[in-house]
């Protein structure tokens, strides 16, 4: 008869009988508040601040620079972690460990938890992250007006499970640290990609660059003699309208996002139309385009910009000379306004671009549409990546599923 799982009831409910139970406060030798200064400073001693650690790492090209250098106990050493206490909700909790050899020192706003010999630093780390003490993290958080905020002592009670045997601690943070690697090597690569593309899209839609097959001179034409800025509306008797495009539903970069569904919220809908290209008319710098893939209505904040002629001018063509900055450029040097710039329809028709055959027009965005569906791949992979991980997570530190090579209280993996 196969032995039963040997679980034993915690705090945090049932864990492997060779675990225990830790609270933060029991496995750091420091838990404090960093340096204060005037944060408009512009010094040249390297500071932490809020930001520093938004994307989930130390990102030293979004520091403070003070003028004075703090006392030897704000300097931070490898293996170091900050972490979010004060902050909007959706930020508290957010964790970052300082492994570079570069000079940072700890600043205010963040806490400094520096992991002692009573559990593994890296094991620590992944805990931070963990689902289990992110939620703990949002049920002890104060919320203010604006921020919400955890102090040292509700910090230092936050607790979670760990095998007993460091060894085993060691295992659990290498698979994760494997899963880490693997997704930051598909960003990387995405990166990568994205650069090419970058120089892809700046050469073929110039011209400097030639597809195989294609010669000749092109030609120099303004977007009002090729595409037109249809004001049609949606028909006054609809009542419910699924593909519905505000500002609030773009994102800049040459991507849309519309998932809208409700009682349509304004009067006099503007109607756009499969292969329309749509531009956010508020804040232009923000770069906010899409190329429509379906039929719908949009606010009278988006210009709709429709090619003339499908036979002299492709949309997916317009919408790659469009997203590029030099459409953005010009029409932000032609804006309206200035706290609240907006576009000038007259003046976006007298944007010059060039325009080669019809032929090679749809041989260049078959290029840069194969590099799309490049980067939508890898960004399924990680996407895949992080579910992965976010299960590996689940199960590792909560000792449901055990390494191979270490004890194990439940089952084969």
């Amino acid at each position: 008869m196969k032995k039963p799982p040997a679980f034993k009831n915690s705090e945090l409910g049932p864990i492997p009988a060779d675990w225990e139970v830790k609270r933060i406060g029991d496995v750091c030798s420091r838990i404090c508040n960093g340096v204060s200064y005037d944060y408009r400073e512009n010094g040249t001693v390297p500071v932490s601040r809020i930001e520093t650690i938004s994307n989930g790492k130390i990102d030293m090209t979004r520091i403070g620079h003070m003028r004075h250098v703090p006392t030897p106990d704000y300097k931070l050493q490898k293996g170091d972690i900050l972490y979010s206490h004060i902050n909007s909700l959706s930020h508290i909790g957010k964790v970052a460990v300082f492994d570079a050899d570069n000079c940072l020192y700890h600043g205010m706003n963040l806490l400094l938890l520096r992991p002692n010999e009573g559990v593994d630093g890296n094991l620590f780390f992944f805990h931070l992250r963990s689902e289990s003490l992110q939620r703990q993290a949002l049920q002890s958080a104060k919320a203010a007006v604006s921020q919400a905020s955890i102090s040292i002592q509700e910090l230092s009670n936050f607790c979670f499970p760990v095998p007993k045997s460091r060894q085993e601690q060691r295992c659990i943070a290498a698979a994760l640290s494997d899963a880490d690697a693997w997704i930051e090597s598909l960003d990387k690569l995405i990166e990568k990609k994205k650069l090419v593309k970058q120089g892809a899209m700046q050469a073929l839609l110039s011209g400097k660059t030639r597809l195989p097959g294609f010669s000749g001179e092109w030609e120099k034409r303004l977007l009002g003699e090729v595409a037109i800025f249809p004001t049609d509306t949606v028909p006054t008797d609809t009542t419910r309208l699924s593909d519905y495009v505000g500002t609030e539903n773009m994102l800049p970069g040459g991507v849309g996002v519309v998932e809208y569904e409700d009682t349509l919220p304004y009067e006099n809908i503007r109607e756009y139309r499969i292969g329309d290209v749509l531009i956010s008319n508020i804040r232009p710098y923000l770069k906010k385009i899409w190329l429509a893939d379906r039929n719908g209505g949009c606010s009278t904040d988006v210009v709709v910009i429709r090619t003339r002629d499908k036979g002299v001018l492709t949309p997916e063509f317009l919408f790659a000379q469009l997203a590029g900055d030099s459409f953005f450029d010009f029409v932000m040097d032609n804006a309206i306004g200035t706290k609240m710039p907006r576009g000038d329809k007259r003046m976006m028709g007298l944007f010059s671009m060039p325009v080669p055959s019809f032929a090679e027009q749809c041989a260049i965005t078959k290029v840069l549409s194969d590099m799309d569906a490049e980067l939508a791949a890898l960004s399924r992979e990680k996407a895949k990546a992080e579910r992965i991980k976010e299960g590996m997570m689940q199960e590792l530190l909560t000792g449901k599923t055990r390494l191979k090579g270490e004890k194990r209280s439940n089952h084969e993996t």
